[in-house]
């Protein structure tokens, strides 16, 4: 019985860490500040003028 609940726990350990590795990797690998230069803002403003 304790060797079903190590594994379990041995699982679910390998899992977190699993998602942890994943969302570092997209993190590192995506660059926000990239987005800005990529596609800029308009600087004019188009909203309607009253």
């Amino acid at each position: 019985m304790v060797g079903m609940w190590l594994t379990t726990i041995v699982i679910f350990g390998f899992i977190i860490l699993g998602i942890i590795f994943i969302i570092q990797g997209l993190k590192s690998s995506m660059n926000i500040h990239d987005a800005i230069k990529i596609d800029p803002l308009p600087e004019e403003d188009y909203t309607e003028k009253k």
